[in-house]
């Protein structure tokens, strides 16, 4: 039997750090202010994973992203519309693709249907990958949830490697809520935890390793398949449990708790 804080992944016992908090969202216009655009990471392969508990099935329920004027260049990551269908959005050069489940989420399940989300009011993990294609040559997104992949077929609007460089949103990423020209937009009623950005493509062992059983892990330490931690470029433990500070654990950008977000003691584990 596994101790407190521990999981088997891949024959493997990692062990859970000491995780304390994460952030409640209202979803009225609170939100984390990365500081930062990434916008060079997002020109290329890239991968961003959290933990997300949501408190309301609302539509257009927005998890983190950052969206230039009109649909310039953009990336965010929501329930999309009255299907509430998880969905990975990436705008560049006035060019679209999206990354999204085929089944309706959270309230399909918990009220005993059919889903892909599961019961409302459960953590859930989260990973989206985007491999840039090579020139002319598509990109691919997939999106894993609890470590399985969740939506990889279901391709909308394919970018090439030459439109995805030319992506020059200037605008901060947010978390909890998506950044819209410079103003929130779409804020998100939910739990949000350990959101982390990396410069690659991860590979599938590694988001097994990093959902670890529903155990976060500490990303800056390379453990069992997860060997991704020199490739970190943000990752925001929200661990620190007062104030409006969300340290980036790689050193890089800051993050500002604004309009009112919360450090709450219910996370994954």
């Amino acid at each position: 039997m596994l101790g407190l804080g521990h999981s088997l992944v891949g024959g493997s016992v990692l062990t859970g750090y000491n995780n304390t908090h994460a952030v409640s969202f209202d979803g009225s216009n609170d939100f984390i202010d990365t500081g930062a655009s990434f916008q060079s990471t997002f020109r290329g392969s890239f991968s961003v994973s959290f933990w997300m508990k949501s408190t309301a099935n609302v539509n257009n329920n927005m998890f983190w992203g950052t969206q230039e004027s009109g649909d310039e260049d953009a990336v965010f990551f929501y329930t999309r519309g009255a299907t509430r269908t998880i969905s990975l959005n990436i705008f560049a050069n006035n060019v679209k693709t999206r990354q999204e489940a085929d089944a309706a989420t959270f309230a399909a399940e918990s009220s005993g249907g059919a889903g892909d989300g599961g019961t409302e009011g459960a953590w859930f993990h989260f990973v989206a990958v985007y491999t840039k294609g090579d020139g002319s040559g598509n990109g691919v997104a997939v999106i894993y949830k609890n470590g399985s992949v969740l939506a990889s077929t279901r391709y909308i609007g394919p970018i090439t490697g030459d439109e995805l460089e030319a992506y020059t949103n200037p605008h901060e990423v947010y978390i909890g809520g998506r950044n819209t020209n410079g103003s929130i937009g779409n804020p998100g009623k939910a739990i949000v935890d350990d959101w982390a950005l990396w410069n690659v493509a991860l590979d599938a062992d590694a988001v097994s390793a990093i959902y670890n059983g529903g155990v976060p892990i500490d990303l800056l330490i390379d453990s069992g398949n997860y060997d991704n931690s020199g490739d970190l470029v943000a990752y925001y433990k929200l661990n620190e449990g007062s104030g409006t500070t969300a340290t980036d654990a790689t050193g890089g950008s800051d993050g500002t708790l604004t309009n009112g977000p919360s450090y709450v003691t219910d996370i994954p584990s």
